[in-house]
This record gives structure tokens, sequence and C-alpha cells, in this order.
């Protein structure tokens, strides 16, 4: 088995699975659609990337639709042969202090704060200037 997965029975490695959709999910929903019944129907459709593409993004706005698909029906066909991925999330659209996959985003760009401008020399006779701040005309 390659690293990360784990032999499991099939109605485990199923449990778990749809655990993980939930988990992907239900944070990422629009407004007043249940995550057990969006992911039942998730469920009944073919492992085709394209519809659930399209499924998820017409109802999320926030996940990165195409790759939870790969992800999606990358890990049931896991879970159909009795596997468990024990990777954490590895959806970009993620994160948490839980350190999962992908994780960070613009939360992390935006804790580092903004980028020091330096002074570079452009050329023999100029000097480029970082702007001044505070200064209003």
């Amino acid at each position: 088995m390659g690293s990360g997965v784990a032999t499991s029975g099939l109605a485990n490695a199923q449990e778990e699975f749809r655990r993980w959709v939930v988990g992907e999910l239900k944070q990422d929903l629009s407004k007043g659609i249940n995550v057990d019944e969006f992911t039942s129907n998730l469920l009944s459709l073919p492992p085709d990337t394209s519809l659930i593409t399209e499924a998820v993004h017409s109802n999320s706005t926030t996940i990165d639709s195409r790759h939870f698909a790969e992800e999606f029906i990358r890990r049931r066909k896991l879970a159909d042969k009795g596997q468990i991925d024990l990777t954490k999330s590895a959806s970009p659209s993620h994160h948490s202090a839980e350190g999962k996959v992908g994780g960070g985003g613009w939360s992390e760009v935006a804790k580092k704060g903004p980028v020091k401008e330096k002074e570079e020399v452009d050329g023999p006779n100029f000097k480029v200037v970082s702007k001044k701040k505070g200064t209003r005309r």
C-alpha cells in the first residue's frame, strides 16, 4: 500500500469517506443546503469529474470545485476497495491550525503583513525609492 492509505473493512472505509465529504463541505455550502442530503446526492452521481465539479460549484462559492471533484473521485475509489486515505484534507480552500495540507491561503499572506519595499539602484544615476507613507496632498 502507498503511504497514507490503510486497508480496512469496506463499510468502515465507506463511512470514513462519507465523513471526509461532510467535513469538506459543511462549512462551505450555500445557506439552506443540507450537507447530508447533498453528500447523498454526490454519492449517487457516477464518478465523473465534470458532473461533481458542476454540482459542487452550483452549491458553493468558496470550494475549489474542480479540485474537490478530483479528490472526491480518488477517495471514493479507495473507499470502494475498502481502503482509507489517512492524509488530511487536500482541498486548497480549507485551512486550520491542525496543519491540513493546502492550508493557509490568503489568511497566511495577510498574517505576514505588507511586503517591505527595498531601495534598488536602477542604472548609474537613478535610485528607486519607496513611496512616502502618511503624506497627503
